[in-house]
């Protein structure tokens, strides 16, 4: 996913989020997320400005958790961002990540559903895209 825009729609709580279990993990073959904005080690890159290391290390580790969830569970991070793409118009708004990650899947709440959307929006106009 990569994010568009220029709007930070996110407060700077830290996350906590411990994700449901769905059974035994299945191995998918997926290609790269396509960009870095999920990269599990965002220190190396500048579009992440974390408060605290430890602030940081609790969002990359969200991230990253939620990367293997679209892996494990929805085949890949390009079908996830499909199935999420309910107007066909390439973008995914944070309603539509909600519905699919915590309504449909029950990853976790719709509030943290909103964080970890917040997270990969930062800085933006509040979509995301596939790149």
């Amino acid at each position: 996913f990569a994010a568009v825009g220029a709007v930070d729609c996110c407060n700077t709580s830290p996350l906590r989020l411990a994700p449901r279990q769905h059974g035994a993990p299945t191995p998918h073959l997926t290609s790269s997320w396509g960009s870095s904005i999920l990269q599990t080690s965002p220190a190396s890159r500048g579009d992440f400005r974390f408060r605290s290391d430890a602030h940081s290390e609790a969002q990359a580790t969200a991230l990253a958790t939620l990367r293997l969830f679209f892996i494990e569970r929805l085949g890949g991070v390009r079908r996830a961002f499909d199935r999420m793409d309910f107007n066909l118009n390439g973008r995914v708004s944070c309603m539509e990540f909600q519905e699919v990650v915590s309504g449909q899947e029950r990853y976790c709440g719709m509030h943290e559903a909103r964080e970890l959307f917040c997270l990969l929006a930062k800085g933006t106009q509040g979509f995301l895209t596939f790149d």
